[in-house]
């Protein structure tokens, strides 16, 4: 089936709303997880990664639905050994950073991620909301393929994410 007209409408969300969300949400959870223990406000460290993770699949979800795709998400996609993508979606394994790359040897490690997913027959993604780091940008898009690399930080790119997966999505019903 061929995506339908929809799937090229403007999109629910952008950077700015999707940042809002974010910022509110990592707060909510901070003040959720404070009640845990007397009022301690965590580090949120790692939750921070968590908490955008889940605002992606939020969004996403909105989006899709918005075009009248039907799409199941599955949190930690087994690739292969312990390495997980953190979102499946159709034939989709998306990989999903809150900030970019840490090391130089990331692109590396992804692109073997990539590798472990086309394996298993599906097509892999990395969204990010920013890469601050122009050669790590580089070298990611360099790894995965431009069509396969979404920064939330670059015009168009959270429009261009959705469009690929409900056109996926539609392409494989």
């Amino acid at each position: 089936m061929r995506p339908n007209s929809k799937t090229t409408q403007e999109p629910v969300f952008n950077k700015e709303t999707i940042s809002e969300l974010y910022n509110r949400k990592r707060g909510e959870a901070a003040s959720a997880l404070a009640k845990l223990f007397d009022g301690h406000v965590p580090k949120l460290g790692t939750l921070n990664g968590w908490v955008f993770e889940q605002t992606i699949q939020y969004c996403l979800r909105k989006e899709l639905e918005s075009l009248g795709v039907r799409a199941e998400l599955r949190e930690q996609l087994s690739l292969v050994g312990r390495a997980k993508a953190d979102l499946g979606v159709g034939n989709l394994a998306i990989e999903i950073k809150s900030k970019g790359l840490f090391s130089k040897d990331d692109a590396e490690r992804y692109s073997r991620f990539k590798e472990a997913a086309e394996k298993k027959g599906l097509q892999y993604l990395f969204f990010t909301a920013s890469e601050s780091y122009p050669k790590y940008r580089l070298d990611i898009v360099a790894a995965l393929g431009d069509k396969n690399v979404f920064f939330l930080d670059t015009p168009g790119d959270w429009g261009r994410f959705v469009a690929r997966i409900a056109a996926e999505l539609t392409r494989t019903r």
